[in-house]
């Protein structure tokens, strides 16, 4: 794809914008200066007629910013040289063309990558532009954004809670939950598949350290153990010991009369004499 097409393609699939919408963005929508960039989607631009917040995620707006740098530059040599879609060369719009121009440079990128696929009955690009809009819908939930508030992003009114319509209030909040979703929504780098490896690799890590946990445990708990066996164990000696009946038959045992522990005792004390 060209650089215009490659921004227009990243601000629709990185914001659920329809194509309509995207077309219809004037530059004074855009705050580049927030992060996430914020796009302000007019309620004149809208199947609904309700204006909405959207974001811009930081590959699509890198790609943006390049776009920009030659926009007025194309727009000129544009408005030269166009017949069938005459264009102004005040035009204010971050994408100064028209739907002929996406299908037809969105048309070239399937051809060119192999994914011009069409349905056998209708005709029809079986990855029409409309793609970008579910890619969209079934990434960003992937970073753990509410599906509601996904849906509200794209502009679905009708499936919307009264959660996202508190939320479509509070952009701060909205900007925070984008933000956990972006790294999902990255289309022509590895970050997604990085991020997802590193959420994959989290989970085991704590896995493992649920692990170490439980060793741990069992540990202290092996310790315990042999702590309270070993006392009892010398308690028990002791008893066994100074029980009379022990050395009557350990004696008999082994041949020999031995004294009991009170016959040491007795022995003692008849040493000590009272005039000593």
């Amino acid at each position: 794809m060209p650089l215009h097409g490659r921004a227009f393609a990243l601000a629709a699939s990185s914001s659920g914008m329809r194509l309509g919408e995207s077309l219809r963005l004037k530059l004074s929508d855009i705050e580049l200066d927030k992060e996430p960039v914020r796009i302000h989607i007019r309620r004149e631009y809208t199947k609904s007629g309700l204006a909405r917040p959207s974001f811009l995620s930081t590959e699509a707006v890198d790609v943006l910013r390049e776009w920009l740098k030659i926009r007025d530059r194309w727009l000129q040599a544009a408005s030269r040289k166009s017949h069938l879609y005459p264009k102004g060369a005040r035009d204010d719009r971050v994408f100064p063309f028209s739907h002929g121009t996406v299908y037809a440079m969105w048309h070239a990128a399937l051809e060119k990558s192999r994914y011009a696929d069409r349905d056998p009955t209708t005709g029809i690009y079986k990855y029409h532009f409309h793609t970008l809009r579910k890619y969209f819908r079934s990434r960003l939930p992937r970073g753990g954004v509410p599906v509601d508030v996904t849906q509200g992003i794209m502009g679905q009114e009708g499936y919307l809670s009264a959660e996202y319509r508190r939320l479509k209030d509070d952009p701060e909040t909205m900007a925070k939950m984008y933000k956990q979703g972006e790294p999902y929504l990255t289309v022509f780098s590895d970050q997604s598949e990085v991020h997802e490896f590193r959420e994959e690799t989290k989970g085991l890590r704590q896995q493992v350290q649920d692990l170490k946990e439980r060793l741990q445990q069992q540990e202290e708990k092996v310790t315990r153990v042999n702590t309270k066996y070993k006392v009892e164990t010398e308690e028990l000696l002791k008893e066994l010991i100074n029980h009379p009946k022990f050395w009557h038959l350990f004696g008999k045992h082994i041949g020999r009369d031995l004294p009991g522990p009170n016959d040491f005792t007795n022995r003692k004390e008849a040493n000590i004499s009272p005039n000593t």
